[in-house]
């Protein structure tokens, strides 16, 4: 029998390699917040929270996780690479971690997100900002 952290894991990983939103939402508590490297207060709600990682599903590359570390029975952390469009044209690798916290049934009830380089993490502050149809500096929001 698997436990509610490992079915999450194999759920999210799904959800994120066929691009489905709506599996990641449907694994989403209501009141979720999520916390991104780009945006300086947290997403709070399933319903912006979603939207955030449509962005994100369109602003990464193919998304690669490499490792994953389970605290049983609430805490996961997925290790992730990735790729992003900077300014000039050019794709730039992205490294990061996905920190989940969950709750009693598997749902996540909280994400933070962090990357590295900072060329990266610029490049998709600046994507996300297109693709949401923002304008101004990653903390505006």
């Amino acid at each position: 029998m698997t436990s509610p952290a490992h079915d999450f894991v194999d759920r999210w990983k799904a959800s994120v390699a066929d691009r489905n939103v709506d599996g990641l939402e449907s694994i989403v508590t209501g009141d979720v917040v999520f916390r991104s490297p780009v945006v300086h207060a947290p997403t709070v709600g399933r319903g912006p929270t979603t939207l955030l990682l449509a962005a994100v599903l369109e602003v990464l590359g193919e998304l690669e996780y490499t490792h994953v570390y389970v605290e049983e029975p609430h805490g996961v952390t997925l290790q992730f690479v990735a790729s992003v469009q900077a300014d000039d044209g050019r794709r730039l690798d992205v490294e990061g971690v996905d920190v989940f916290g969950l709750d009693h049934e598997g749902r996540v009830e909280s994400l933070t997100v962090m990357l590295r380089p900072l060329s990266a993490v610029q490049a998709v502050g600046a994507r996300m900002r297109e693709q949401l149809g923002l304008q101004g500096s990653p903390g505006t929001s």
